[in-house]
């Protein structure tokens, strides 16, 4: 495991969004604007509740080159991937019923991502997981899984008047666990969904080290609700703050570091090196 990073020059604008719905009217001018502001290049819809020529007809009116569709059951889940191929080279390498699995090539580095809309019943939920867990085998490389897992890691992840009060997810805890998957955080507001009085953060954004490795300056920016219960989650490789003009860079740790075999001593020669260029400027 190397201790450098390895950052591409890029400033890709991708957005997890749970519509809740994609028939409205209003729907694709309320895409284009989310597009133009936030300069997208990849979206991810969820719970879009349409499928078949319904879906493929609105899609193609969003304003992207490719698309991908996953049908709603009936009018429950669907997940739609669109994105402009004069921007990025996209493919998608698998769909299912509740993700949507596709890499994207930039320059010589590959990078996955997994737009996920998990069902809300737990058991159908262990089937993703599993799923999941499986492809994770398979993949090297920076990995990034975002959208609305129905689920919550956290006591914190919610909100609530009841009386019952506020569980973690065991399931979904231990998933995110096995996969080693760390939580990008967010700036904006925490809960993601509300309806009723009840809060909770169902939307995420989660990654493995290798991500947080590469792209250091990526950040996750929770936008304000628009039609949907859900807010929109807006992920940036780069943000503004790593343009080159910018000095300041955010400062990164990751657990895992502690275990390579020469973190010690990196760490010692370091501030060594740091600590004898303070003592010859005195």
């Amino acid at each position: 495991m190397a201790l450098q990073a390895n950052l591409p020059p890029t400033y890709l604008y991708e957005l997890f969004w749970n519509s809740r719905g994609t028939g409205s009217k209003s729907f694709p001018g309320l895409i284009g604007e989310l597009c133009k502001k936030h300069k997208l290049d990849f979206l991810a819809i969820l719970e879009t509740r349409t499928g078949g020529e319904k879906a493929r007809r609105i899609a193609k009116r969003l304003g992207f080159t490719n698309f991908e569709i996953v049908d709603a059951q009936g009018y429950s889940g669907g997940i739609w991937v669109l994105w402009n191929d004069d921007s990025w080279k996209f493919e998608i390498l698998g769909t299912h019923d509740q993700f949507v699995h596709v890499c994207l090539d930039i320059r010589t580095q590959r990078t996955f991502f997994i737009a996920v809309y998990a069902h809300p019943n737990p058991i159908k939920q262990r089937v993703v997981w599993r799923a999941l867990l499986d492809i994770s085998n398979t993949v090297t490389g920076p990995w990034c899984i975002g959208g609305d897992f129905n689920a919550t890691l956290h006591m914190h992840d919610r909100h609530s008047f009841s009386r019952t009060g506020s569980c973690v997810d065991r399931d979904f805890s231990e998933w995110v666990s096995n996969m080693n998957l760390l939580d990008m955080g967010c700036k904006g507001p925490f809960f993601t969904w509300r309806r009723n009085g009840c809060e909770s953060r169902l939307d995420r954004i989660l990654v493995n080290s290798d991500f947080m490795l590469t792209y250091l300056n990526a950040s996750v920016v929770h936008l304000p609700f628009l039609k949907s219960d859900h807010h929109p989650l807006w992920l940036r490789l780069n943000s503004e703050e790593a343009r080159p003009n910018h000095r300041e860079v955010p400062f990164r740790f990751v657990a895992s570091w502690t275990l390579h075999e020469n973190f010690e001593s990196f760490v010692r020669d370091s501030w060594n090196v740091e600590t004898n260029w303070l003592e010859n400027m005195a």
